[in-house]
């Protein structure tokens, strides 16, 4: 196996420092979103590092919380599969486990009805973040990323 990034040795076995870092859930099924969210978590200041687990539908999502654990999670609404972002949002809040069910999470999506923003507050969502596709906007929608997920490790943290 092929590591990259810094690496330490513990216990005679090695894990990159990044595995040691908060973990971000990113569902996203467009590569173009998911490209655009890694390259504005790269830029965290430091000493913030996060660990991003992008998967692209509702059920990878449920699965990839009880294996990675993550400090937040960020949600597209549309999606495909059974499941959509909402869906996912309303598993989560209704989870059993305290950690789950507290999990700060942000709404990413390009056009929400209202009905849908009325159903994320209901959910308990933390943030909204509009994707917009103009070129001088893409700036602004990673500074709410990265605000939001700086937000989160702050908080946790204090």
């Amino acid at each position: 196996m092929a590591w990259s990034g810094p690496v330490r040795r513990k216990r005679g076995y090695m894990y990159r420092v990044r595995d040691l870092c908060p973990t971000v859930l990113l569902l996203e099924d467009a590569n173009f979103w998911t490209a655009l969210v890694h390259d504005a978590l790269e830029t965290l200041p430091e000493p913030h590092h996060v660990r991003l687990v992008c998967v692209e539908d509702g059920t990878a999502a449920m699965a990839a919380l009880g294996e990675h654990e993550p400090a937040c999670a960020i949600i597209d609404i549309c999606l495909p599969g059974p499941m959509n972002g909402l869906d996912v949002l309303e598993v989560i809040r209704r989870s059993s486990k305290p950690w789950v069910a507290r999990l700060p999470a942000a709404m990413f999506t390009t056009s929400p009805s209202g009905m849908d923003i009325a159903r994320a507050k209901s959910l308990g969502i933390d943030r909204y973040i509009g994707k917009s596709f103009g070129l001088d906007s893409l700036p602004q929608v990673q500074a709410a990323v990265r605000g939001f997920v700086l937000a989160v490790l702050e908080r946790n943290h204090a």
